[in-house]
């Protein structure tokens, strides 16, 4: 993946790769999506992924069958100051792509730079008006520990799938995605892009105890979805 040029290419990039996966895999790809130890962390902070950058990490680590929840950046990988993994050294397997994650800032419009959200809450309380400021995306690079030789293996605990059949629904509205269910196999309509999830019988009880029906549709989102910056 390209380091994307906008937010509504890089929407656009995880839209079409969910329903990809709803399409090819029906609800397979969701055994990545487990609750505790599954979610997305930074590999040297520990730090969780939150919103649509924890969604295209898991989605991601799923369609490359990954299974190692820990992100790392090529500065944290480099490591040049001998800081994050200390008498270690990480490499990066060749040909390994990047995957790229979203972060948000406000952008001091007199000053000409990004500033940090404590500095921007600072400014705001010193005086300065908040229409001087403008929200700007930043796409940072990050790569799976599975691409990475000399880090040390990842201690899996106990895990606890979360196989909530409003997982689908929930991230489908985050996309700005509406979802169309019915008793066949997946496929799409060449006119308007649509993803169907089976319910024939030997599915799952939770996912054919009905044979409800939706419009769907594919915009990108005009505003940046609650929740979604994260």
């Amino acid at each position: 993946m390209a380091r994307p040029e906008s937010r509504e290419e890089y929407r656009k990039t995880v839209t079409e790769a969910f329903l990809r996966a709803l399409e090819e895999d029906g609800l397979g790809w969701k055994k990545m999506w487990t609750s505790g130890a599954e979610t997305p962390v930074n590999g040297v902070t520990g730090r969780e992924y939150s919103g649509i950058n924890r969604f295209w990490l898991s989605l991601t680590a799923a369609g490359n069958g990954w299974n190692d929840p820990r992100w790392v950046t090529m500065t944290q990988i480099m490591d040049r100051q001998n800081r994050y993994h200390k008498g270690k050294t990480w490499h990066l397997q060749k040909g390994s792509k990047a995957t790229y994650v979203e972060y948000w800032y406000r952008y001091d419009c007199a000053a000409g730079r990004t500033v940090t959200w404590q500095e921007y809450s600072a400014m705001i309380a010193s005086g300065r008006d908040p229409d001087e400021f403008r929200l700007v995306p930043r796409y940072t690079a990050v790569f799976n520990a599975c691409q990475i030789d000399g880090i040390d293996p990842f201690e899996r605990p106990q895990l606890t799938e979360a196989w909530q059949d409003e997982l689908i629904d929930d991230i489908a509205a985050g996309l700005g995605v509406s979802i169309t269910y019915d008793g066949e196999t997946a496929r799409s309509t060449a006119q308007r892009p649509t993803a169907y999830i089976c319910r024939r019988k030997g599915c799952s009880p939770r996912r054919r105890r009905s044979t409800r029906s939706r419009c769907m549709s594919l915009p990108i989102p005009p505003d940046i979805p609650e929740g979604w910056a994260g």
